[in-house]
């Protein structure tokens, strides 16, 4: 009870609007900040059509536009600001970045990168959603600016715009100067226009000693030390948006709209802050934290992360090259196969030996192995649920047999990978086609390969029983 002359500091309503508004500030944050990387994983999603360039229809030469050289810090300011508006992320740039980063970690040729951003993203997920005690700060200060009149000039809406687009400057002038940087390494000199088929190759080529001609590179860092200031200002942008939402809404649903929130603004000022969060939260998600995704993790290769199971398309790297075998289907095997299954496989191996030299080379494992498609669609009406075995997915099997990477598939390297495969229960197959892409592919190999030995059984009038 108060006494004369005397009125309480919060009365028990305004003490129920702040539950209420930290509530909804909750909500919206993290409905803003899921909506925020979904639109990011997404962005970056695209990128992996790009793991292999020049396996895909539309992807040519023209595509790959080598930035241009930057001249003192002004030009690389400036080309970052316009960078990341105009193609934040070439095909010419992931191609490069995702090539570095291959060569720093040992990591296979057929390596997922785009899969590995998104698995990084998702970590930082909880980082960037958490709330940090300079958060409520910002907060204060907000409902302060509000209380004294200057909420109405939007001037943290204002700062988030300014930061969201120098973290997207900063991360695109990185981006553009690694890049440069690699390009030289593989010997290009045409900076500004377009990669030559040769520096793709080689580029691309699992031959090339990439770590070796990539050892001296190193993203230029500008003015940071290192990217933990680019994740606390998309943290504050973020944030930021979303208490401005929040306020909004809270206002909207509380005191409505005679609320001296909207009493301090004209309806022109408030579509300018509306039309700012919305911009905001789009450059956030397609551009700033794809971005940042894509530099941030570039700056782990000194102590690389080990890739989870299923990642990219194999297994982990041990060589310049990595070894990005799949050796036996799931675990080893456990289980051998009969003689007479052995003979079988024997004679499925010549049969994909078309010129009898004791080995499976590219070519004749992708004729046989598109043959067998064809053949599975015209009897099974295309029923793989990844779709039908392409001749990007192909060669990313073949890469994947070929244990010791001579370009050639010997008879036991076949023979002991669909050994292994073909006495694997059902529910150890389910298991490791649902680890990764390339597993689902393989599996659906595995199927055609079944599917080849009943022919070849046939006119033998054998029934065996793997």
């Amino acid at each position: 009870m108060c006494g004369e002359n005397e009125t309480t500091l919060m009365d028990a309503a305004a003490i129920h609007h702040v539950h209420i508004l930290i509530f909804v500030i909750a909500c919206t944050h993290i409905t803003y900040s899921i909506i925020l990387i979904q639109m990011s994983e997404s962005m970056i999603r695209r990128w992996t059509n790009w793991e292999l360039w020049g396996d895909d229809e539309g992807e040519t030469l023209e595509r790959l536009v080598v930035p241009s050289k930057f001249k003192n810090g002004c030009h690389a300011a400036c080309s970052g600001l316009i960078g990341q508006f105009a193609n934040p992320v070439s095909p010419m740039k992931y191609i490069s970045l995702r090539r570095f980063y291959l060569a720093k970690n040992k990591h296979p040729s057929n390596f997922n990168f785009a899969d590995h951003l998104i698995e990084g993203l998702e970590k930082d997920f909880h980082e960037l959603v958490g709330i940090s005690w300079w958060m409520w700060f910002i907060l204060m200060c907000q409902v302060l600016a509000e209380g004294y009149g200057f909420g109405q000039y939007n001037l943290f809406a204002l700062l988030s715009l300014v930061q969201t687009i120098g973290v997207g400057m900063y991360c695109s002038a990185v981006v553009s100067n690694l890049t440069q940087q690699i390009y030289t390494a593989y010997g290009g000199t045409n900076y500004g226009g377009i990669c030559t088929q040769e520096i793709l190759d080689k580029m691309q080529s699992r031959a090339t000693k990439h770590h070796g001609l990539l050892k001296n590179v190193e993203p230029h860092m500008l003015c940071l030390k290192n990217f933990s200031t680019l994740k606390l200002n998309i943290r504050f942008v973020m944030f930021q948006n979303s208490t401005s939402l929040a306020q909004a809404l809270f206002f909207v649903w509380q005191i409505g709209s005679n609320a001296c929130y909207f009493d301090i603004r004209n309806d022109i000022m408030y579509t300018i802050n509306l039309i700012l969060n919305i911009v905001m939260l789009f450059h956030n998600s397609l551009v700033t934290v794809p971005l940042y995704s894509i530099v941030a993790h570039l700056d782990y290769h000194s102590n690389p992360p080990k890739p989870p199971s299923g990642h990219g398309h194999g297994g982990g790297g041990d060589g310049e090259h990595g070894d990005n075998k799949v050796h036996p289907v799931v675990a080893a095997p456990a289980r051998s196969v009969d003689t007479t299954a052995l003979l079988t496989l024997n004679d499925l191996f010549h049969k994909f030996d078309a010129n009898g030299d004791g080995n499976i080379e590219a070519d004749e494992f992708r004729q046989l192995t598109e043959q067998m498609q064809n053949k599975h669609d015209e009897e099974k009406m295309g029923d793989f649920a990844a779709g039908p075995i392409s001749g990007r997915d192909c060669d990313s099997i073949f890469n994947a047999l070929d244990t010791d990477e001579n370009g050639g598939l010997s008879r036991d390297e076949f023979v002991h990978w669909v050994a292994s495969g073909l006495t694997k229960t059902e529910h150890e197959c389910e298991m490791f086609a649902s680890s990764g892409p390339l597993q689902l592919k393989l599996m659906n190999f595995l199927t055609l390969i079944r599917e080849e030995i009943i022919c070849i059984q046939q006119p033998k009038n054998e029934n065996v029983k793997f």
